[in-house]
């Protein structure tokens, strides 16, 4: 279990047949994509630079932890904007690791190849 206050909480699994499901806290603003995206704001969802200076920073604070501090570090590989939810208090929650990596701990680098944009590395 990886427990970070900025990553989306993982509330329970089943696996029953051919289904295979992951349970996750419900995040009431959404992702950081459909905020800085919509069309119509709400007043009370609307991402001032002072809500936006906050999500990155827990954003920031979330990769870190999985990148330094957590054993083993994993690597996300695919951030982006639809990558990070949004809990009620506009938290920002990183979700999203069907392409981490696991990096072993003696390993001060890690070399890929990169079949895509620098942007979508999460490192």
């Amino acid at each position: 279990h990886l427990h970070h206050r900025n990553l989306v909480p993982l509330l329970g699994y089943c696996v029953a047949k051919n289904e295979k499901l992951l349970v996750y806290r419900h995040m009431a603003n959404g992702s950081l994509y459909e905020r800085l995206h919509a069309h119509e704001i709400e007043d009370d969802n609307y991402l001032d630079w002072t809500r936006r200076l906050k999500i990155a920073i827990g954003a920031a604070r979330g990769l870190a932890w999985l990148h330094h501090s957590c054993n083993p570090r994993i690597i996300h590989r695919n951030v982006s904007s639809n990558c990070i939810l949004l809990d009620e208090n506009h938290e920002a929650k990183i979700t999203d690791f069907g392409l981490a990596r696991l990096m072993n701990p003696v390993d001060t680098h890690l070399s890929t190849f990169i079949n895509g944009d620098f942007g979508d590395l999460g490192y």
